[in-house]
């Protein structure tokens, strides 16, 4: 049977067209799923909350019987901004076509991975299921993969009598690469408050901006230290960078050229490996920034104000999904993703996550974001193929 590309496109067009960025409401693009997988026989639960100023939804939906060893499907529903983004040269809300790539804000990143999950899934016959399928179709995760972590503690209330699966494929723009791991992220705000004054007489304030310099320096000493800790494993998972990275990502401070800066703020970004503790790498940030500040100036007052933890996710090799996609791919290097993904709020309810998805990486996030029209159908062709082998 081949999938039905008309539907295929439809939907794409239907979810491209909904607007859920993710300070926005998705729940108009969830229910529109849940009518589509509930017309198909599907049972369809939505998890419900409110989130960053707007309603939300994340979708969980399933088929087969209620026994171990069920595969799981996972995409997310919202998408980055695109309003004010430079460089757009068609509507970023309708879907558009030139022959070779579809065009349109999420198409990549990941609506067109939804449609054809959906179409698969509207397509199958479920009385062939011999272990069970379940859909999560997540909000937030642009935001820091926090609509999974909202979801994963109901994801066993809300599957009744269904185990949970044990595996998942979450289908991320990858070229159709295979990933079975990825860094955390961790996003930190750090303030320093020092003493303000005239800029002519230093020697009676403390300079924050200056301190939060003191303070960055040692980052780059602390990464420089985490690159001599490398294992075996993240060399082989990581081989571009194989260490937790630190990023310096956004800095605040001062009032006026002529006056002493009281207070500094910076925003920090770290990728922990799989397997390290979030918690010991902040402990680790913030004495050594609290200490070379210290060293310079004593007055100075540091502060963490915010955290914010997107776990890593690490999954075996060896797994049936990892196999089968590493088979019908012919990806033999299996290795960690660039990026973080739900796959670890999932990891902590106990399901193992593989990454693999049409569209490439670098479309993700950009301006004219587009995917191969090819990958339309081969992604829908290598997903029935997957669950043909776990499910079947």
């Amino acid at each position: 049977m081949t999938v039905d590309d008309a539907e295929l496109l439809e939907i794409c067009r239907r979810l491209v067209a909904f607007d859920t960025v993710s300070t926005a409401s998705n729940v108009a693009c969830a229910e529109y799923l849940a009518n589509l997988l509930d017309g198909a026989g599907w049972q369809v639960r939505l998890h419900r909350d409110r989130a960053l100023g707007a309603d939300k939804a994340s979708l969980v939906a399933w088929a087969g019987p209620p026994v171990e060893g069920g595969l799981a499907l996972s995409g997310h529903m919202d998408v980055v901004p695109h309003a004010d983004q430079p460089g757009w040269t068609r509507d970023p809300l309708v879907l558009a076509a030139d022959g070779e790539r579809v065009y349109g804000r999420g198409v990549a990143d990941m609506k067109a991975f939804l449609a054809q999950c959906t179409v698969v899934a509207r397509e199958l016959d479920a009385s062939r299921l011999e272990r069970p399928l379940v859909l999560v179709f997540t909000c937030d995760e642009e935001a820091g993969c926090l609509g999974a972590a909202r979801l994963a503690p109901h994801l066993r209330g809300l599957l009744g009598e269904l185990p949970l699966p044990g595996e998942c494929l979450i289908g991320e723009p990858t070229g159709f690469e295979v990933f079975i791991a990825h860094k955390g992220h961790v996003r930190l705000t750090v303030r320093i408050d020092g003493r303000g004054g005239h800029s002519s007489r230093p020697d009676l304030g403390t300079n924050a901006i200056a301190a939060m310099a003191e303070a960055a320096a040692e980052l780059n000493v602390l990464e420089q230290d985490l690159l001599g800790r490398t294992t075996p494993e993240g060399r082989l998972l990581f081989p571009e960078f194989p260490a937790a990275a630190i990023n310096l990502g956004m800095i605040a401070g001062g009032t006026a050229d002529n006056m002493i800066a009281d207070r500094c703020e910076l925003t920090i970004g770290l990728r922990p490996l799989p397997g390290d503790d979030p918690e010991l790498l902040v402990r680790e940030v913030e004495r050594r920034m609290r200490e070379a500040v210290r060293r310079r100036f004593p007055a100075a007052v540091l502060t963490l104000v915010e955290r914010e933890v997107t776990p890593a996710m690490s999954s075996p090799a060896d797994g049936r999904l990892a196999q089968a996609l590493a088979e019908l791919t012919g990806c033999r290097h299996l290795r960690g993703a660039p990026f973080a993904t739900d796959g670890g709020q999932l990891e902590s309810a106990g399901i193992r996550s593989v990454i693999c998805g049409p569209g490439e990486l670098e479309q993700a996030h950009r301006p004219d974001e587009s995917l191969p029209i090819t990958h339309l159908r081969r992604g829908a062709e290598l997903i029935r193929e997957v669950v043909a082998r776990l499910c079947c």
